[in-house]
């Protein structure tokens, strides 16, 4: 969490924070942007594909390959079948809707003749009828009803691992799972990844700082006797909210950055996870 900017949008600045340019003297459209690799960042954020729901991953992917399978003439796979027919009515019930009861086979009423499968069949003993009269209709037995499959069970929710770490006091503690996350979220970024500022949803007059839509924390601010701000706290996620060590930054863009990499030494100087 090296060289990193924070995301803030004001008035005049860019989504990194730097002011923007100044408008051309001879006329013609502001910039938006300070700098090109600002406006790539925003394309790539507004054009990445979102990502399938992890419920139906498999799903999705299964009927991919059965539809491009028949489109090019070939039959599809059966365990991709298999999964498509089991994940489909998976889906249905959780959304109170069973799939269908299949049709009952058998068959229906017929004739004497037809149910023996030979127009020229002799009748039984007992329920000969004149040669010229209609054959006698013989009533199939009702199939008997069929149960609905039951619904796959839902495995029960893994609850989140947490972390074994090295504190700032140089004692080892075990964090809860929103800091354990927000440690993993740092250092699974790719370079270049920045994480985002937003207005605290508890407190007005605070900042959460999220990186991939994990929290990594919370900013909260010092008022001076004027009504200014006279600095930046940064507090870790989770209940409790411990402050991240050094004290106040003077900006929010410091004290983000002050937050993730505290998040990140944590993480190099962390034990192995306990699920």
């Amino acid at each position: 969490m090296t060289d990193r900017h924070v995301m803030t949008v004001e008035a005049g600045r860019c989504a990194c924070g730097q002011p923007l340019p100044p408008p051309p003297t001879g006329g013609g459209r502001a910039r938006a942007y300070c700098s090109r690799a600002c406006q790539q960042r925003a394309y790539r954020t507004r054009t990445d594909p979102a990502p399938d729901p992890a419920s139906v991953a498999g799903l999705l992917t299964a009927v991919r390959r059965v539809a491009a399978a028949l489109d090019a003439g070939h039959p599809a796979d059966p365990g991709d079948l298999a999964t498509v027919r089991d994940d489909t009515a998976g889906l249905l019930a959780r959304a109170g809707h069973p799939a269908a009861e299949p049709a009952p086979s058998g068959r229906h009423v017929t004739t004497a003749g037809t149910a023996r499968g030979d127009a020229a069949a002799e009748p039984a003993a007992g329920s000969r009828h004149r040669e010229d009269g209609p054959p006698a209709p013989v009533a199939t037995p009702a199939p008997a009803p069929v149960a609905a499959a039951a619904p796959p069970r839902t495995p029960p929710a893994r609850r989140p691992a947490r972390m074994t770490v090295t504190g700032p006091d140089g004692l080892r503690r075990t964090v809860g799972p929103e800091t354990a996350a927000a440690i993993r979220a740092v250092t699974a970024a790719p370079t270049g990844q920045v994480p985002a500022l937003a207005r605290s949803g508890r407190d007005p007059t605070g900042w959460t700082v999220t990186l991939d839509g994990v929290v990594l924390g919370t900013l909260a601010p010092r008022r001076t006797l004027r009504g200014g701000v006279g600095g930046w706290q940064p507090h870790f996620p989770g209940p409790g909210a411990l402050a991240v060590p050094g004290g106040e930054r003077p900006t929010r863009d410091a004290a983000a950055l002050a937050l993730a990499a505290a998040l990140d030494r944590m993480h190099r100087r962390r034990g192995r996870p306990r699920g």
